[in-house]
């Protein structure tokens, strides 16, 4: 369920980016004037060849924006 709410907000930012000449959140523009992945959150890194963010444990999302949360009986 986590894992599809952050891939839906993921979605969101990047549909809004399109209809305006601003990168969705957590974008800029390149030398190019392509929006590209710029930051990762929650101590995440951008893999550079692949351009995605390599979240650490516990997070996850496009920019690792979502916390993953156990439940302890």
């Amino acid at each position: 369920m986590l894992q599809k709410t952050a891939l839906i907000i993921g979605a969101l930012s990047l549909i809004a980016g399109a209809f305006s000449d601003d990168c969705p959140s957590f974008f800029t523009k390149d030398d190019n004037g392509t929006c590209t992945i710029r930051q990762c959150l929650n101590g995440g890194y951008l893999d550079v060849s692949k351009q995605i963010c390599i979240c650490p444990s516990g997070y996850l999302g496009i920019h690792c924006e979502a916390g993953m949360y156990q439940i302890v009986n």
